[in-house]
C-alpha cells in the first residue's frame, strides 16, 4: 500500500462527538490554560493564549459548530494546528473536549459527507469515516479555520 492511499488523522471530540484532523497540520497538544480575552473578538475566539512565546488564537470548536460553547473539564485539550490562511502560515488552538488518537486511514475508507444531516456544515468536511456504529466527521482544516467562515458565522449569532 503507497503513501499516498492513507493518511494519518488525529481524533478528538466536540460536543461529545468525534471529528478528525490531518495530523500533518498538528504541532502539538497542550493542556487547557488560561486564556486572554481580547476586545472584538468573534464569540467562537474563546481567547488567546501564549505557547512559548508566540500568541495565537484559540477557536472553541463546539461553539464555532453552534453547539455552545465548551465546558472546561481535566481532559478539555487545545490542539495547535499550523495551518495557511489568506497564503500566510498560522498558529492556531482548537479546543477540543478530549483528544483521542492518532489514526491511519486509507483512502478508500473514507466517503463523501453527505450534503445535508450532518451536525457540521458539509462544506467544512473532507469526508466521513466509519468505525463500529459511528462516523468520524474528517474536518478540512482550512475552511473551518478560515476568518471569513468565522466573521460570517459569528455575525450569525
Amino acid at each position: 500500500m503507497s503513501h499516498a492511499e492513507k493518511a494519518q488523522y488525529l481524533t478528538f471530540l466536540v460536543a461529545g462527538e468525534p471529528y478528525g484532523i490531518r495530523s500533518s497540520c498538528v504541532k502539538e497538544i497542550v493542556e487547557m490554560q488560561e486564556l486572554a480575552r481580547i476586545g472584538s473578538m468573534p464569540p467562537s475566539v474563546r481567547g488567546v493564549m501564549n505557547l512559548r512565546g508566540t500568541v495565537m488564537p484559540v477557536i472553541d470548536l463546539s461553539r464555532r459548530f453552534g453547539f455552545g460553547t465548551t465546558e472546561v473539564t481535566r481532559r478539555t485539550c487545545t490542539v495547535v494546528v499550523d495551518v495557511e490562511l489568506d497564503s500566510v502560515r498560522t498558529l492556531l488552538g482548537l479546543m477540543t473536549d478530549e483528544v483521542l488518537d492518532v489514526v491511519d486511514i486509507e483512502a478508500a475508507e473514507v466517503g463523501v459527507a453527505p450534503s445535508f444531516g450532518t451536525a457540521v456544515d458539509a462544506a467544512y468536511l473532507t469526508g466521513m469515516w466509519q468505525v463500529g456504529d459511528r462516523f468520524v466527521m474528517l474536518l478540512d482544516a482550512s475552511r473551518v479555520l478560515s476568518v471569513e467562515e468565522i466573521v460570517a458565522a459569528s455575525a450569525s449569532e
